[in-house]
């Protein structure tokens, strides 16, 4: 299935089983997706919360202009704590205003083995070792050159 970064799941993103954050469904997809699928997660929430077309949410527009108030970007904060399982700053809407930007933050926040997201995290099957650096990722698992690509399409 063309463009679609979960591969052949009909379901959007973050619908995963019940009880299951994002994060677990971001950290079973390959490096390469991930940028993707992460940006059609924020683009759907951050559509819902502004009633409108998932289309109608750019990557390189400024979220705030887009119409999101101060209590949606806490709302959408809390939900990102949530799903992501990461603390967040109260600013971060503000620090990363658009999701070009937001993206590769996030993904550089959840990156905690070789490359993939939840490597080491609890349950993992492939821990890092505290006495060894992990490899660092292979050049085409850049998430900032992914999301350039994916916008390059759109």
């Amino acid at each position: 299935m063309a463009g679609n970064p979960l591969g052949a799941r009909e379901a959007p993103p973050g619908s995963g089983a019940p009880g299951e954050a994002f994060v677990d469904e971001l950290a079973r997809l390959t490096p390469p997706r991930q940028p993707g699928a992460l940006l059609a997660f924020l683009t759907s929430r951050i559509a819902r919360r502004l009633h409108a077309a998932p289309e109608e949410v750019g990557p390189r527009a400024q979220l705030i202009a887009l119409g999101l108030s101060s209590l949606e970007a806490v709302e959408l904060k809390a939900e990102l704590e949530r799903e992501l399982r990461l603390p967040f700053r109260s600013s971060i809407l503000f620090d990363y205003p658009t999701l070009e930007l937001l993206v590769p933050y996030l993904l550089e926040r959840l990156r905690i083995g070789p490359g993939v997201v939840g490597a080491s995290r609890p349950g993992a099957s492939t821990p890092t070792s505290p006495c060894q650096p992990p490899d660092p990722p292979p050049v085409d698992d850049d998430p900032a050159e992914e999301l350039r690509r994916l916008l390059a399409e759109a």
